[in-house]
């Protein structure tokens, strides 16, 4: 009874707003700090190194060219902490949070690190502005993952990096609500189906596709990051 007191509560409740409550910042940022450390002492966590490989990899096909590089759903921007020990220089960081506390941990933890607040289905970025757009397990907590993908995917002018995205591989997607760091918030498991046929009719092809590297996930689904390509026209 008291479960469903709980979810009848949470019926007309929008919850889009959760992951802006500013103490989840530090509670986040101490998991980080233990995966920081232990890339720094050459023990770098998988899913750290997956990203590595991924960038360095596009950063020998650009060459001597820089590129720009978005981190949509940001967090205290630690990864441009790990994109610099795998790719020292060579790539430009911007990073957009819609957590007021993440981005000021940014700006404490990384002074002069580009930063801004924004809503990853409402990005106020030019269109085919940023070379390449990176999301880390931001669109698996946000209802209208559909119209934050499609953001995603307008401002990028050549790749699209979905990191540690959780997928369903046989049942279409559904939206539930969980507790993360104390906080009422949306899991959203997307069908992979839906999401490739998505990102296929916006332009992009699919060019590389492994694990996260973060451990078991339920046997109907799967955790893992993608690589896209903007499509020739």
């Amino acid at each position: 009874m008291a479960l469903l007191n709980w979810i009848r509560r949470l019926r007309g409740r929008d919850l889009s707003a959760s992951y802006a409550d500013s103490s989840i910042a530090p509670k986040q940022r101490r998991l980080v700090d233990e995966q920081l450390q232990a890339m720094r002492s050459g023990q770098s966590p998988q899913h750290f190194q997956v990203v590595g490989r991924i960038l360095s990899g596009l950063k020998e096909q650009a060459g001597a060219r820089s590129f720009s590089l978005l981190d949509a759903g940001c967090g205290s921007g630690y990864y441009s902490e790990i994109i610099h020990h795998f790719v020292p220089g060579g790539i430009h960081y911007i990073g957009v949070d819609f957590n007021l506390g993440m981005l000021s941990m940014a700006r404490q933890y990384y002074p002069g690190l580009s930063v801004g607040r924004m809503d990853l289905r409402w990005l106020a970025v030019r269109d085919a502005s940023v070379d390449l757009v990176m999301s880390g397990a931001a669109i698996v907590h946000i209802r209208e993952w559909d119209a934050a993908l499609k953001e995603l995917t307008r401002v990028t002018r050549k790749w699209l990096l979905l990191h540690r995205t959780l997928v369903c591989k046989l049942t279409p997607t559904s939206v539930s609500v969980e507790r993360h760091y104390e906080k009422d918030v949306y899991r959203v498991r997307i069908s992979e189906a839906e999401l490739l046929a998505l990102i296929g009719t916006l332009g992009m092809d699919l060019i590389m596709k492994c694990d996260a590297g973060e451990g078991q996930v339920p046997d109907d689904q799967e955790n893992n990051t993608y690589l896209f390509e903007r499509r020739l026209s």
